[in-house]
Parts: structure tokens; sequence; C-alpha cells
């Protein structure tokens, strides 16, 4: 799952691939994503990529 959505989003934002080579916690990962892509939710261990308009 995280490996998908590095490869989903590391063409874009580089340094994001190195975050979540670090393994963040589930809680400062989803911080971070939210921070810069508030269209990302999370639900308990799931990452779901979720285009709000």
């Amino acid at each position: 799952m995280v490996e998908e959505l590095r490869q989903h989003l590391d063409a874009r934002n580089p340094p994001l691939n190195s975050i979540l080579v670090l393994g963040l916690s589930g809680g400062a990962l989803y911080a971070y994503l939210h921070q810069v892509y508030p269209h990302i939710k999370v639900d308990g261990a799931e990452i779901d990529l979720i285009m709000v308009e």
C-alpha cells in the first residue's frame, strides 16, 4: 500500500518518496500528507486517495 502511494506521488514530489521510505508513524505521515495533499483521507491504516472538488 505504501509502495503504491509512493509510486503515485513521488513523480510529482520527490521528497515525499524519502519520507515514505523513512516509514514515519501513521499520525506523522497523515499530518504531512494532509498538509501537502488535503484531498487525501486516511481511515485507520488505509490511505485512500480521494479527490474532493
